[in-house]
């Protein structure tokens, strides 16, 4: 999980400087974003709005219902939600083709306890 956090924060800070050529005259660049960031993006937004002077708005929340806003026609500059919705709104031409990047993958695991009764666990890929 850090490591995909580390990954993030390295390619979000790579693609904004690109995004401040457009955000300049607004000064304020929003983000759209789902709610398990929330802790990993804060340190990054102050480090860009210090280094640029360039504020970053986030809203969070559940990719669900961050889509419905924008299938609903909120703007914002970057949105960061599982890539399921993001091919959702493309097809309804709300995001451009082409223009998605997925950044990281979440995995889990499971096991079962050394000393316990023994388990059949499966893995699946």
């Amino acid at each position: 999980m850090k490591r995909m956090l580390l990954v993030f924060a390295v390619y979000l800070c790579a693609m904004l400087p690109g995004a401040m050529v457009h955000a300049q005259p607004q000064r304020t660049i929003k983000v759209l974003s789902d709610e398990p960031l929330q802790l990993a993006l804060g340190p990054i937004a102050e480090a860009f709005r210090r280094d640029t002077g360039i504020q970053v708005e986030y809203v969070f929340g559940p990719s669900p219902v961050l889509v419905k806003r924008a299938a609903d026609g909120e703007a914002a500059d970057a949105l960061l939600v599982q890539p399921e919705y993001i091919t959702e709104l493309q097809k309804s031409g709300r995001v451009a083709q082409g223009q998605a990047t997925a950044i990281g993958r979440v995995g889990f695991g499971l096991a079962s306890r050394s000393d316990g009764p023994p388990r059949d666990i499966i893995r699946t890929e």
